[in-house]
């Protein structure tokens, strides 16, 4: 009798089972919306993202989460958001411009506007919206 091959649906399960698990569903930790804006010299940053981690360093410990930034603009995706306390947060900026980088490759982002930044904030346990302003080095 040949051996039986393991179904796409009892991978499926088993992936569901890992994700669970871990805390990336909805029984893992409380996790909370965030929305806001990203501006440089005053004005929306075209393109861009923004990575948010917990700060280890003052004991928040836990998933990290990020956000894509479209027109000044951004927020996690649902149920994958912060789960609050103090953060790390990193933002790149670009100028949402594509250009060719040589050899035919394509930048879809654009050029950069400025360094990435990092910043130290606190977040409620709680949806919300929080705003930040690059400043000019």
């Amino acid at each position: 009798m040949p051996a039986m091959q393991p179904t796409r649906r009892a991978l499926l399960g088993l992936a569901a089972i890992s994700l669970l698990a871990t805390g990336c569903g909805p029984q893992g930790v409380d996790r909370y919306d965030l929305t806001g804006t990203v501006t440089f010299r005053g004005q929306p940053v075209p393109k861009g993202y923004l990575i948010f981690q917990p700060d280890t360093a003052k004991g928040n410990r836990g998933p990290g989460s990020n956000a894509g930034l479209f027109d000044g603009r951004y927020e996690t995706m649902a149920r994958q958001g912060h789960i609050g306390g103090p953060h790390i947060v990193s933002i790149v900026g670009t100028d949402g411009i594509p250009f060719d980088q040589g050899g035919g490759v394509m930048n879809p982002m654009g050029k950069p506007l400025f360094p990435e930044y990092e910043v130290e904030v606190e977040l409620p346990k709680e949806s919300s919206e929080y705003n930040f302003e690059v400043p000019v080095k």
